[in-house]
């Protein structure tokens, strides 16, 4: 299913916050001022929101909130199956450079579609589009995560990002970068996306 076509242009919400409801709603099930909160949107926004889902066949209301349909679950099991949710990262776990002041990163893990990578300026862009200050991307060769900068101990780093996520070859790794988790995290399912839509 293409969840562009859920996307309310006038009603402020995207398809990574389609997305990140969807992961809520799997661990169980998520009502409107919930949703409110975990989302940062306004109640009027996820009210639109939560209707297109439900004339989508995505999710159903019931009493203790919205729920997976069938069609929901396969949706979301497709989506899951190829990313995992973003992560809050600190650099100042990973690096020596510093404080990192006024600066969020949220990492995301997308299996085995390192071959739809080059340089990682696309993702990069990507992000930046969606309010990231930049984006870094990493993949995984032979064990091994390739990390473009100099500046970072790679084997340090890929052992930090192995706390977060089970990295298996060919799998790419998107670290977001910020003024808020909250936008860093979205920008990292913009990318994400990016990656898995055919």
């Amino acid at each position: 299913m293409n969840l562009k076509k859920l996307v309310d242009k006038r009603a402020s919400y995207s398809t990574p916050h389609i997305v990140k409801t969807l992961f809520l709603v799997e661990k169980e099930p998520q009502g409107r001022f919930k949703l409110m909160k975990e989302l940062n949107l306004g109640e009027a926004t996820v009210k639109t929101l939560l209707k297109n889902l439900v004339r989508g066949n995505l999710l159903k209301s019931t009493k203790g909130g919205v729920v997976f349909t069938a069609l929901g679950k396969k949706t979301f099991g497709k989506i899951k199956g190829k990313m995992e949710f973003p992560v809050r990262i600190d650099a100042n776990d990973y690096t020596d450079r510093g404080s990192y002041k006024n600066k969020f990163d949220s990492a995301i893990l997308v299996k085995n579609e390192a071959k739809k990578i080059r340089s990682g300026i696309e993702q990069r862009d990507i992000a930046v589009k969606a309010g990231a200050i930049g984006a870094t991307t990493l993949t995984q060769k032979n064990d091994k995560i390739t990390f473009p900068s100099k500046g970072l101990d790679v084997k340090k780093f890929g052992d930090y990002l192995r706390g977060f996520f089970e990295i298996n070859d060919n799998d790419v790794i998107i670290i977001c970068s910020a003024p808020s988790y909250n936008i860093a995290e979205y920008a990292a399912l913009e990318v994400g996306l990016s990656l898995i839509v055919e």
